[in-house]
């Protein structure tokens, strides 16, 4: 039989976990924060974001996505956890325009996924 134990407490309203590698990673929607923890209980801050981080996916390559609701954006992390997280705008035709949360986005910037 598995043996059941709490790896992590004192979060908000968890939600969206999943397994990567190994740890696993879930969506805090009230503190807007996607945390990983590990089976040693070592947790980590992944990602803040501004309004509900709702859930998350990995890319081939390793960079993280995250669903930015209510504002309809995607975030990337990127896998060595550099920068900030970018945005993204879905586009025609599966094109997908990637800005930092500073810059400006502009059509120019697209490249198909």
């Amino acid at each position: 039989m598995n043996e059941v134990r709490v790896l992590l407490t004192g979060r908000g309203l968890v939600e969206s976990p999943r397994w990567h590698g190994d740890r696993l990673y879930f969506s805090d929607w009230s503190a807007g924060e996607v945390t990983a923890v590990d089976l040693a209980a070592r947790s980590e801050v992944i990602a803040r974001v501004e309004s509900l981080p709702l859930c998350t996916a990995w890319l081939p390559d390793g960079r993280l996505v995250i669903v930015s609701s209510p504002d309809g954006r995607l975030l990337r992390r990127e896998p060595d956890g550099s920068g900030s997280p970018r945005r993204t705008s879905v586009g025609p035709a599966g094109t997908t325009s990637w800005w930092t949360a500073t810059e400006t986005p502009t059509s120019t910037a697209s490249a198909s996924i």
